[in-house]
């Protein structure tokens, strides 16, 4: 039985929730932990999209009454990808991450397949962990701050650091917490904050806050032509690309990895921080 358990923070990873329990606890192994939390050896705390969620919330009890509902939709990186994503999808992605079993759901999310890679390190904004410090007592890993083409922090408008934590490197069942990992990694984009990477931080931002209706092909291509990008009832597709290559310019789109072709695949949800803006918000 869990005796003593913290409460999560605003905008927390699930991740750096436990991270934070596992230092308290003074388990000197992950797998320790991970046995506590989960009554079993196979849930998962990893970084963005974890798994387990119903064991954990059954492992709490009494001490604390958690519904994983409300863990996924603010404490991981799920209802960033439902405007991608299909209903089904996402509900099949709920379902992996309810259950103990890491199978198949960076798969599911194209994650794999995405051009727009994952960062390497967990990142931090140095303000935020001021801030979280002297509000809360301690930092925490923020997941907006962990989301890909984030490269500013969207409250502070300054630089997102690598900490750390090589992702790569460290097993997932690595519980680093903020307070000890977050800290400037020799490895740093030299990231000068723009107009342009802030408002990709801000709907980033704007993407995470709540699950989202897809944004279907009808719905996009209504928006299209409402917004003038049209040819007679098609899409004017050269008027597109150039529209949007003016206001997102290619060297912009090669350091975010995000192609410039509009017909190419593998954009993930990050595309959709971008294409809105030179149109509306779809995912609203």
């Amino acid at each position: 039985m869990i005796l003593t358990f913290p409460h999560p923070y605003p905008d927390e990873t699930f991740y750096s929730w436990i991270a934070r329990y596992h230092e308290r606890s003074a388990n000197h192994y992950a797998k320790v932990t991970v046995k506590s939390i989960y009554d079993s050896p196979y849930g998962c705390a990893i970084y963005n999209l974890p798994t387990g969620l119903e064991s954990f919330c059954n492992q709490l009890l009494p001490l604390r009454k958690y519904h994983a509902e409300d863990i996924l939709k603010y404490h991981t990186s799920l209802p960033y990808y439902s405007a991608t994503f299909s209903k089904q999808r996402i509900a099949s992605a709920k379902s992996k991450m309810l259950s103990n079993l890491n199978i198949g759901i960076h798969g599911l999310l194209g994650m794999q397949a995405s051009s727009v890679a994952e960062f390497r390190y967990l990142r931090y904004c140095p303000d935020c962990l001021i801030e979280d410090t002297e509000q809360f007592g301690e930092p925490y890993w923020h997941r907006v701050h962990q989301l890909p083409g984030v490269l500013v922090c969207p409250d502070h408008n300054v630089p997102i650091l690598n900490s750390m934590v090589d992702k790569q490197n460290n097993h997932s069942q690595l519980y680093a917490s903020a307070k000890d990992y977050a800290k400037p990694n020799l490895v740093q984009k030299n990231i000068q904050p723009s107009s342009q990477l802030i408002a990709i931080a801000l709907e980033s931002k704007k993407l995470l806050s709540h699950f989202r209706r897809p944004i279907t092909f009808t719905r996009y291509r209504t928006q299209i032509l409402s917004a003038g990008f049209n040819k007679g009832d098609l899409i004017d597709q050269g008027k597109l690309a150039e529209a949007f290559l003016n206001h997102w310019p290619a060297t912009l789109l090669d350091e975010l990895s995000v192609p410039s072709d509009l017909n190419s695949e593998g954009c993930g949800s990050f595309a959709t921080t971008l294409y809105p803006s030179k149109t509306n918000h779809f995912g609203d």
